[in-house]
This record gives C-alpha cells, structure tokens and sequence, in this order.
C-alpha cells in the first residue's frame, strides 16, 4: 500500500504519495492534515495509479500543448517531452509537457500532477467512467484546486506554480525567422525589403549562424563582426533574437566544451553521456547542478553582447540516437546524487530556462526567451511557441486550440509559427495564419528551409495587402494585447481564453475551437473565405465593427473582415480610442507604466490624465 498524506488549505488540497520529495518544489501554503476523496491511489512496481470517476456531463480541458482540440474527453496523453520532427493533430507526446488538468461539471476543479518523469493520462478509454493516470515513478504529489469560477481557479494555481513573466513590448510585435537567415548582408535585404510595406520588430537567426553548429559561436565567413550586425540591426529600429541549443560539440579547442568539463550529464561508468546532435557529437550539460547552472550562466552572460534575445530549441532534449532524447539511464547529479534521467526529463528544458533567465536578468531588464519545451512554471521565465507544425487549413483551427490549452495550463505568452513550419504553404494559406493569430501574444513568421519562401515581399500583391492589413489590424490593438499580458503578469488569468471561460455552463462553447477570447475581446478569425459562421457565448457582446448589441447563446454570420466583439462591463483600448461597455475597470499597461481605469455608470476615473477618445455603449 502507498502511504499517502492528505494536507488542506485556503487554496488547494496537496496529496503526497511515498514521502514524495518533489524535484520543483513550489510554495505551499499553510496546511493542515485531512483526508483524500478524489483519487483511489495505488502502486504497482515502479508506476503509481490514480483512478478518478468520470461522470457524463463532466469536460475535461487543459493538459498543455497538446495536438488536440480544447476539450480531451475520450482521448489518451502522454506527458514526456518530445520532438516529433513535425506534426499534425492527434500526434502525441509533443515539446513540453505540463500535467494540468482541468474536470468541469457543477464545479471547475483544476488537478495537478507536480512530477517530472513520464506520465499517462486517460480520459475514459481503458475505463468508460473513469479518469486513469499512470505516473512512472515510486512517489509524487498532488494539487486540487476548486473553484467557482476561472479567475479564482488562476489565482490559486499561478499563485503556487508563478505568474506570467513581462516580455518587451518588441517582442509581442511582428517578427520575422527562418531555417536560416544567412550572411549578414541577406540579413539586411530580407528586413529593409519588410519594411517598405511593414513593420518588423525582431529577426531570429537559426542554428546557421553558428561555427559549425558551436553553440555560442558565430560563424565568421557569415557574420564576421557581431558588434556591426546588432548595430545595424538597432539603426533599423529590428532586434536580434539567436538561437540556442543545448548540446556542446566534444572537441579539444573549443573553449566553451573546455570550460563545460565536469558539469555534463555521465553515463554509468562515469564517463561523459554524449550523443549525436547538429555540431554532431555532443555533450549535454546537466542543468540539475548548482556548478553546471553557473557555468551555464556564465556562458549566457558573455554571449548576451552579441543578442537582444535568446531562442532555446532542440531542449527536450531532442537528440539524433535510438531513444530521439538522453538514454534514459544517464546520470545527474543533484546534491551529490546520482539519479537516472527517465526520473527528471520532464523538468530538463525548465532548469535550462530558468538558468538562462536568471543570468540574463543580471545584466539587463528586458528579457525575453521563447523556449520549445518546457514544465509547468515555465511561463515565470519565458515565451512559447507551438513547434514544427506543418502548414495546412486543419493547423490553422488546431493552433487555436493548443494555443487556448497552453493558456489554460498557466502558459499564456505563446504562439505558433506564422505560415507553419513544415509543408508547402500557399500565399493565400500565410495569409489565413496571419488573420488566425492576429491577437496571439507571440506573432512570428517561421519556415523550415525545406520548404517553401514565406517573405511576404515575395507574395502576391494581393496576398500581401491582406497580410500587411492584419499586422495593422494587430497594431491597433497592440496596447490592449500587452496590457492583457500585464494583467496576467499580476493576477496569473490566461492572456487567450476558451469561449467558455465566463460561463462554464455555456455547453455549445466547449465545441467552437475556430475562435477565442482575449481579456474580453471576443475574435472569430475570418478564415473561411469571405463569410463565417460564428458563435457568440452567453452574455451580452458589443460588435466593435458596427456597434450593434448582441446577445449570447446563438451562431451568427459575418463577412467582416476582423470579427470582433466586446464583452458588456469591459474597456477595450483600439488605436487610440477607448470603448467603455458597461460598468468596467482596466489595467492599462502603457510605456511602461500602469495607468488604472474605472467606470461606474456615470463618471470615467483614470489614475493619470487619458489622451483618448472615449466612447462610451
């Protein structure tokens, strides 16, 4: 029998099986011993069972970055972060892995499985009535959250695993990547070709940059003068975002696998784990230990003189070998202790982050990192983004989803590539992402090398007008979308919500995966041609394009082009316009300061003196 303690508090209920000592071990409140009556726990060899009743009318949402759509009733997951080398919907594992799950019936009650080792998840497959979930490890923890009411479930559980960290404005804008952009001189002509039609505030550089795939390194036949090129780049109003990987090439003279020596993942006999990875072969530093991690920061801060931003890729980890990640039976080391890899992969990519966060914190304020992997807390120290996706139609309603799921699992600055990844993409198809994303919080075009340009100066006048017109649209609400942030940074809320989010007893909503909410802007993406059906949740909603009333729990068509829609008792700042519907408050995050906003029914309060046309519905 497992021994299993049950601890309460104002906040959550924590079950802790087998005296479980938890790798991330996040705060807890003050908690007193009670009893558990949501699982029946048992164990079996190495794996741990928690069986859960399933009733009928019960939805099950969340579970992070998952192929899927928003609802996961009748499906089976599995949480171990993977490459998939491109995927599609129902593949699975994907990039990163957060065991958040959220059961609504009469009650939302979010569930949270703090463990960093392999994990499955069945919604009623196996057992008809039953949610079963396998934990492949001898101990772990619990947290059950209840609520009322979504904004109390994210108060509580960001208020255990950390809020949403503040990115730079720039960072939510327009940027532009590619598998890769090279030599310094194409660099310029791709940007200055952007911008005689639009804004870009940021390009990425892929692993080509690199000498010889050295991490840290640039590849001086290509780029020869890393102070010129940020220069330049700066004078053009672009920042530069580089990309990282976490294998270190094994040679002799280079100095950053010299100065790595003693801080990499071993194998059995003690002997450095090494596998194949893009420099080819490779050491891997073990983010586990307190020596590796400041190593690993050192490196980060030197190399910060080179970059405005840092892109860590490839850190599931993700490896060339028979397992496509570390062999399980490699060795950290954690205080002294040698544990096997199988019991931590989970957790690689979130001690890499963190790491990388914190050493760039000391040396300046505006961090930004996007990260293809990733834990539960992730969201304290950087963006995500949805992976290699392969472009198609069904992507474009798929990235709606898993975008709206990592948001419901705590993650709320992410995004997808623009155009999609993999796959060859038609200019009327880039353009269709373009307007699906538009209010995502991460915006970036991104095409594998393989595959077709994406450029939209390469485009057809037509399609590019249309893509040119949604990035306007974007920065229209760019102020809004970045005060959204603001308020997640604060209270945890995700930035993207589902449509039923303010009434979970709304059913038809849990079924529309082609459109979502952000703060309490409601955006049907115009993506099936000139008109769409669309469904407006319960409540009342005010149409920002000819300010018409309509109220909830019905489809209706439009042929606008940005369908839009107000939430009645919200503001919503367009331009430079401020819409008041109702009675409402906002935060306004503006230049870096927070600017307070109330109406009470008659009179608009401001925390500093509002330079906007107020509208008022």
């Amino acid at each position: 029998m497992p021994a299993i303690k049950t601890l309460k508090g104002d906040n959550y209920t924590k079950i802790i099986i087998n005296n479980d000592e938890p790798l991330i071990n996040f705060n807890s409140d003050d908690l007193k011993e009670s009893n558990n009556t949501i699982f029946d726990i048992s164990c079996e060899d190495q794996y741990i069972i928690l069986k859960k009743k399933l009733t009928q009318n019960e939805k099950i949402v969340g579970l992070g970055e998952k192929a899927y759509s928003v609802l996961k009733n009748r499906h089976k997951f599995t949480m171990y972060n993977s490459d998939p080398n491109g995927y599609k919907r129902y593949d699975d594992p994907l990039y990163l892995s957060i065991p958040f799950l959220i059961s609504i019936s009469e009650n939302i009650s979010g569930i949270f499985i703090n463990s960093v080792s392999k994990i499955d998840i069945d919604i009623g497959i196996k057992e008809y009535d039953k949610l079963t979930i396998k934990i492949y490890n001898k101990s772990c923890e619990i947290y059950i959250f209840e609520s009322n009411n979504f904004d109390d479930l994210y108060k509580k559980f960001t208020g255990l695993i950390g809020k949403t960290f503040m990115p730079p404005l720039w960072a939510i804008k327009h940027q532009i990547s590619r598998y890769s952009y090279y030599p310094e001189e194409e660099v310029y002509s791709i940007i200055d070709n952007y911008k005689k039609y639009i804004d870009v505030s940021a390009i990425y550089l892929d692993i080509d940059y690199m000498d010889k795939f050295k991490i840290f390194t640039f590849d001086k036949n290509k780029f020869p003068d890393n102070k010129r090129l940020l220069d330049n780049l700066h004078k053009r109003d672009v920042k530069l975002v580089t990309i990282i990987d976490p294998g270190v090439k094994i040679s002799q003279d280079y100095n950053v696998f010299k100065n790595g020596l003693g801080h990499y993942i071993e194998n059995k006999n003690g002997e450095i784990y090494t596998s194949n990875l893009w420099p080819g072969n490779s050491a891997m530093p073990d983010f586990f230990n307190q020596d590796a991690i400041k190593w690993w920061k050192g490196e980060i801060k030197h190399f910060m003189k080179n970059t405005d931003g840092i892109w860590l890729d490839m850190n599931e980890p993700s490896l060339f070998n028979e397992f496509k990640t570390i062999q399980p039976d490699a060795l950290h080391n954690i205080d002294n202790k040698k544990i096997e890899h199988r019991y931590l992969h989970n957790a690689y990519s979130y001690f890499q982050v963190k790491a990388t966060y914190e050493a760039m914190k000391e040396i300046k304020d505006d961090v930004f990192i996007v990260s293809r992997s990733g834990y539960a807390g992730i969201e304290k120290y950087a963006a995500v983004w949805t992976g290699d996706n392969t472009s198609s139609e069904d992507d474009l309603k798929l990235q709606i989803s898993m975008v709206v799921s990592l948001n419901l699992s705590g993650v709320s600055v992410c995004g997808c590539d623009l155009g999609g990844f993999m796959g060859e993409s038609s200019p009327e198809l880039i353009s269709k992402y373009y307007k699906m994303a538009l209010l995502f919080p991460f915006y970036r075009n991104h095409k594998d090398k393989f595959s077709n340009d994406q450029e939209i100066f390469k485009l057809p006048e037509f399609y590019r007008d249309q893509i040119v017109e949604s990035i306007n649209k974007r920065y229209e609400l760019i102020d809004y979308i970045y005060s959204i942030i603001y308020e997640s940074h604060l209270y945890g809320f995700p930035v993207i919500k589902p449509l039923f989010y303010y009434d979970f007893n709304d059913m038809n909503a849990y079924y529309i995966d082609d459109e979502y909410i952000i703060g309490n802007l409601l955006y049907a993406p115009q993506i099936y041609g000139n008109e769409r059906q669309l469904y407006i949740p319960s409540g009342s909603w005010l149409n920002i394009n000819n300010s018409s009333i309509i109220s909830g729990n019905q489809y209706i068509k439009s042929d606008e082009k940005y369908p839009l829609y107000l939430r009645k008792n919200s503001m919503l700042l367009i331009k430079n316009k401020l819409i008041v519907f109702g009675k409402s408050k906002m935060i306004l995050f503006k230049n870096n300061k927070e600017i307070n906003i109330e109406f009470d029914g008659k009179e608009l309060k401001s925390s500093i003196a509002l330079d906007y046309e107020v509208v008022y519905f």
